[in-house]
């Protein structure tokens, strides 16, 4: 028996669980970072938990990261997979426990994951 349907055939922006990335929180902030079209983020804007300051922020670094959003005690770092027009096709992220991973992310954590999202791109090409 399936549990869910293959990433081919679930809608464009679409996660396994079935949510829109962009209303991810891990995710969705750097999904959002990508968008290009100022009304597609003024849209998302009104439902995000982070407000257009951290998404300028997220853009300007290339990484956003969390701590306890969705889940007590969790932090995440997500880092956008982009196409070859630049336009965002989803994201590569880590989440684990607060205490291994700590409250700011480290550089080289910060590093690993950006360094993944950009050869994902690089194959996306």
């Amino acid at each position: 028996m399936r549990r869910g349907r293959r990433a081919d055939e679930r809608p464009a922006g679409h996660r396994a669980g079935g949510r829109p990335a962009a209303d991810d929180r891990r995710v969705g902030r750097p999904r959002a970072a990508g968008l290009h079209a100022a009304e597609e983020v003024t849209r998302l804007l009104p439902a995000a938990s982070f407000t257009a300051r951290t998404l300028l922020e997220v853009r300007r670094r290339g990484w956003a990261h969390s701590v306890a959003e969705r889940e007590p005690g969790v932090a995440s770092l997500s880092a956008p997979v982009r196409d070859g027009s630049g336009a965002v096709l989803g994201a590569v992220s880590i989440s684990g426990p607060v205490e291994r991973l700590g409250r700011r992310p480290s550089p080289e954590i910060i590093g690993a994951v950006l360094d993944a999202a950009a050869a994902i791109s690089r194959a996306a090409r």
